[in-house]
């Protein structure tokens, strides 16, 4: 075979390798199928608890780890809480 049929052979095979690894990671959206999410539910509405500003493992879920408090959107909380 001549070179320029090899060459393009393996540029064939690297783009072929490229589309399967955007095939493996769901396409170019990042997406794979339906996306299904669940409703987040307010933690201190179900269990009717009470928050205490003092009592830092109760809250850990709700702040990061540099103490930021997370929003609504990410931890599922209501908006009275």
């Amino acid at each position: 075979m001549s070179d320029e049929k090899m060459k393009d052979m393996e540029n064939d095979m690297q783009m072929q390798d490229v589309m399967r690894d955007a095939d493996e990671r769901g396409g170019p959206g990042g997406r794979k199928g339906k996306m299904f999410f669940r409703k987040k539910v307010c933690r201190f509405c179900t269990q009717k608890a009470k928050i205490d500003y003092k009592d830092a493992d109760g809250l850990r879920r709700y702040t990061t780890e540099r103490g930021k408090i997370l929003p609504r959107r990410i931890t599922g909380t209501c908006a009275k809480h």
